[in-house]
């Protein structure tokens, strides 16, 4: 039996977390949360996730920080970071992607948009239907 994928959400807002895990119930996927930039920071060397859902606007450390921390170490270098923020101008998301970021997001979305966001970071046989 395979193993779920881990998606790592850092954000602080609770009803956005609740979203989200509504949003993928039932999906090959471990959901795990981190309610602001330090944490969630540890969370992701520890796990190592097939894909993160990082927010900007964090207490502790801003997501901005956590950006450019995992991808300045080797050891999450390579983890998929999609950066999903209300703060979505085009401004932001050209920043994100110079940091390194492999997608953007803006708030709010749509459960297919998150989904289809979700599939990319999964293998081809455990495909998510959108």
């Amino acid at each position: 039996m395979a193993k779920n994928k881990v998606v790592l959400v850092i954000d602080d807002v609770e009803s956005l977390l609740q979203f989200i895990r509504g949003s993928l119930a039932g999906y090959p996927v471990d959901i795990v949360t981190a309610v602001d930039g330090r944490s969630g920071l540890t969370l992701a060397q520890e796990l190592r996730p097939d894909v993160v859902l990082l927010d900007l606007a964090l207490p502790v450390m801003t997501g901005w920080e956590v950006l450019e921390a995992m991808k300045d170490d080797p050891a999450t270098a390579d983890v998929p970071i999609v950066v999903v923020t209300a703060h979505g101008d085009s401004t932001a998301a050209a920043r994100a992607r110079d940091l390194g970021a492999a997608g953007f997001m803006p708030k709010p979305f749509r459960p297919t948009e998150l989904r289809r966001i979700i599939s990319r970071y999964l293998a081809e046989d455990d495909a998510i239907a959108v």
